[in-house]
């Protein structure tokens, strides 16, 4: 038989499998990337956002958003802690050459600059880059609801621990 100038030869004509002829197993079924998750919703936690799409090795993916968020932490922290010291002047210069009395007459500044630093550079971009992995960025995040009992005891927990924590400080600050 020639088809568009192929030569192509009669196969033997087909024959039913008998049951003790073994069945091929499908080779490779393609699959959606996912991550194995007992507790996410049907197991798996799909990975079909942009970030996946684009095929970064992941060694990468970690060491760029590690070194991007450490450095986007660090100086929304600093911002933050020097607009605090600049509220506390009144409209008075700072002396920048003795860092060391700044910084101990700000703890309160250095704090806040701390938190906004951690919650700005270091928590929404890592929600960001979450939303940029999976469609479920809460269970790619293994963000769940937590049973009240256990939230209660911690709490009670923290409670009774708080008064030996303000007992070995006292006792610290008089070494």
């Amino acid at each position: 038989m020639i088809i568009y100038g192929i030569v192509m030869l009669n196969p033997a004509p087909e024959q039913p499998l008998d049951s003790e002829t073994p069945v091929p197993a499908l080779a490779f079924v393609p699959t959606e990337p996912h991550l194995k998750d007992a507790q996410a919703v049907g197991g798996k936690i799909p990975l079909d956002r942009f970030w996946e799409r684009q095929k970064f090795p992941p060694w990468l993916m970690a060491i760029l958003a590690m070194f991007l968020f450490f450095l986007l932490f660090n100086v929304l922290g600093a911002f933050f802690m020097l607009g605090s010291l600049l509220m506390q002047s009144n409209g008075n210069a700072l002396d920048l050459t003795n860092v060391e009395k700044l910084l101990k007459q700000d703890v309160m500044g250095q704090l806040v600059g701390n938190t906004i630093g951690q919650f700005l550079g270091l928590g929404i971009p890592a929600l960001l880059l979450a939303r940029g992995h999976s469609s479920r960025w809460l269970d790619f995040l293994r963000i769940r609801s937590v049973d009240m009992t256990t939230v209660l005891w911690s709490v009670l927990g923290l409670v009774a621990i708080y008064p030996l924590i303000a007992l070995s400080a006292e006792l610290n600050a008089l070494i």
